[in-house]
């Protein structure tokens, strides 16, 4: 896309959602210390059952298209894949970059059994990360950006965990400020003042320092977007902290503040740079409105979130497979080259993308579920 249409949506602050959410569901399913082999096997067991067939799945889909591409991995490579090692242990297979994640998560799976079985507080252990992702920024040891990059991960994972472990609110969930929070996210990633002030700190390591950037995936400047991730999943689990509606109204400023720097600055005149305000602008106005009118919104913010409930029952299986597919589509020319065509294959591949987890999620994991467990 060019001129005003540049948008890219929020992956990358996506995964931070996920990471978090992540956190929460492990958190609210094993409230009980995992104390003892047994419960031990029977966690890493579920674990491994939920994750590991998909992933394989993902991995032989991602090997045979990049193959009909014209792309090979090595033996080496796939191995590291085949046991989570991706990222620290071999770049992440070019067709298929966001495994790099499933890596992380399997590091947060064993870290939580550290945590249940000592009985460490969740917010203490984030903390500690975030202490070991400062110390070894600045050590600069071996390793030193993914032990940085995996440090903060855990933070947003770990305050998963503490959320899970606080009271649901006995009012209703406010979908009105929910559905606001959901279209202030399309834009603020692209909006996030707090995470350039962070940036120039000199704390983040840069691309220049290591190899790829999924090495640094997980920065300091990141959990800037705890001020918008905390309101944001305490009104979708019905939770609430003191403060959090001071922290949910500031993730509604920070983003006019950035405009209003850009505006100060100069830089909206750099007509390379207005281009790609257009869409994340708009989105930002339609939030605060929402935000704004939020109870006259309740109705409808209940009614669309009910509608795409039933993708996250699917989205693990969307998530591994999506990356491949879409490789695929951009190397095939046929039927492309105009605005209809672009529309039809976005379409086409949406089916394809979605009809494909369905399957992954809906036929075969319980199918293989069943046969594991």
């Amino acid at each position: 896309m060019q001129g005003i249409l540049q948008f890219t949506p929020p992956g990358h602050l996506s995964v931070i959602v996920f990471f978090i959410l992540s956190g929460y569901v492990i958190g609210l399913t094993n409230q009980n210390p995992i104390s003892t082999n047994t419960l031990r096997y029977e966690y890493l067991k579920k674990r491994l059952v939920r994750l590991y067939p998909l992933y394989i799945v993902a991995i032989v889909l991602t090997i045979l298209i990049s193959a009909a591409c014209n792309l090979y991995y090595s033996y080496q490579n796939i191995a590291w894949h085949l046991m989570f090692g991706q990222v620290a242990m071999a770049p992440v297979l070019h067709y298929n970059l966001p495994l790099w994640s499933l890596s992380y998560e399997i590091v947060y799976y064993v870290l939580f059994l550290v945590l249940s079985t000592y009985k460490i507080n969740p917010l203490r252990a984030a903390l500690i990360f975030l202490l070991l992702g400062l110390i070894s920024r600045i050590c600069q040891g071996p390793m030193a950006s993914s032990v940085v990059s995996y440090s903060y991960g855990a933070c947003f994972w770990f305050i998963g965990v503490a959320i899970a472990k606080m009271p649901r609110e006995n009012t209703p969930i406010n979908y009105g400020a929910l559905l606001a929070m959901l279209v202030l996210m399309l834009s603020y990633e692209r909006l996030n003042l707090v995470a350039s002030f962070i940036e120039r700190t000199g704390l983040d390591f840069t691309e220049h320092e290591v190899p790829s950037f999924f090495q640094r995936a997980i920065s300091l400047s990141d959990l800037s977007y705890l001020i918008f991730c905390l309101p944001l999943i305490m009104n979708f689990t019905n939770r609430s902290f003191k403060g959090m509606l001071l922290m949910e109204r500031l993730s509604f400023v920070i983003p006019g503040l950035y405009l209003v720097v850009y505006v100060v600055s100069g830089k909206i005149l750099q007509e390379h740079l207005l281009n790609t305000l257009y869409i994340p602008g708009l989105l930002y106005v339609a939030s605060i409105l929402i935000y704004l009118f939020q109870h006259e919104f309740n109705d409808i913010g209940n009614a669309m979130l009910k509608k795409v409930y039933g993708l996250g029952s699917v989205s693990y299986g969307i998530y591994i497979i999506h990356f491949p597919i879409l490789m695929l589509f951009n190397e095939i020319d046929y039927f492309s080259g105009s605005g209809f065509t672009f529309t039809a294959r976005v379409a086409i591949y949406l089916v394809v993308v979605f009809a494909l987890g369905y399957l992954l999620e809906r036929r075969f994991q319980p199918w293989i579920k069943a046969k594991l467990m």
